[in-house]
């Protein structure tokens, strides 16, 4: 999860039309989707609480996290047709 600091008041709407509303100032660890809508609209910036604390995660040169398990591919259906004639 990436740690964030917001800019300005954000409130982030969920697929379920729930809504989390985030204060000015307020940073910490959110979910991937709040980090990458919230940076998307200029509400926040990918934040460090130290940067010498081992457990911050590595920002890439794009400001978003890379991790090896970011991979946009992730979870997607992949559908294989079996042919049994060699096809």
């Amino acid at each position: 999860m990436p740690r964030v600091r917001f800019l300005t008041d954000y409130n982030h709407t969920w697929p379920s039309r729930a809504v989390t509303f985030f204060p000015a100032g307020w940073s910490g660890l959110v979910k991937r989707e709040v980090a990458d809508a919230a940076i998307a609209k200029g509400k926040a910036t990918i934040s460090r609480k130290d940067a010498t604390s081992p457990d911050d995660e590595p920002v890439a040169a794009t400001g978003l996290l890379d991790r090896a398990d970011d991979d946009t591919s992730a979870g997607a259906v992949v559908c294989v047709e079996d042919h049994e004639d060699g096809e």
